[in-house]
């Protein structure tokens, strides 16, 4: 039973869904990618008391726009880890996604309150900004290699591979925009979805 509700099986069965239904290569993964983040930010929005996605989007605290960058990651790199394993296959994502993730992860220990928690400082929240970015640039960049590897692949491929690389892009480009306002309180993980700003409460 805990075999079934393992992120690898989860992702392995919702694969092999969308495989039956005979769908263009790449279009599963870029499906996967805009359900993530759909269903990520309306949580987000939902559990925080934000007036609407634009809200969630430009007002989110640095460790809530983490925590969702890491949610998204997540499948993605166990997807990358399920195809090297099984397949052997080169998937760099296997290593990019794991970057982005650990620095996710730096992003939100290096808040007042995690210090706090684990009695030590991990790194300074402009550190780990700035460690996001770069695994979040490398993601993206891991999108464009195979245009110069000379690879056949279909156009939908292509077309994913583009998506891909201007999502991830997009997401540094947030993750550090975030970053920008040390000011801007910031929740423990445990809260990083259940935060709600001191002037949202009064």
């Amino acid at each position: 039973m805990n075999n079934l509700l393992s992120p690898s099986s989860f992702i392995t069965f919702t694969l092999s869904k969308l495989a039956i239904m005979s769908l263009p290569p790449g279009i599963p993964a870029l499906i996967l990618l805009i359900v993530l983040s759909i269903v990520g930010v309306g949580i987000g929005v939902a559990v925080n008391g934000y007036k609407g996605m634009n809200d969630f989007l430009v007002n989110s605290p640095t460790s809530t726009r983490a925590f969702l960058t890491m949610t998204i990651a997540l499948p993605f790199w166990v997807w990358a880890v399920i195809k090297v394993v099984r397949s052997g296959a080169k998937d760099l994502g296997a290593i990019s996604f794991l970057l982005v993730i650990l620095s996710c992860a730096c992003v939100m220990a290096s808040t007042k309150k995690q210090q706090q928690l684990f009695q030590q400082q991990l790194s300074s929240p402009s550190c780990a900004s700035i460690l996001l970015l770069v695994a979040n640039v490398t993601v993206s960049l891991n999108y464009l290699l195979p245009f110069f590897l000379n690879l056949d692949l279909t156009f939908s491929f292509y077309a994913y591979l583009v998506c891909g690389s201007l999502y991830w892009a997009g997401m540094g480009f947030w993750n550090w925009k975030g970053s920008s306002d040390i000011t801007r309180r910031d929740g423990s993980i445990g809260e990083a979805f259940g935060y709600e700003p001191t002037e949202r409460m009064t």
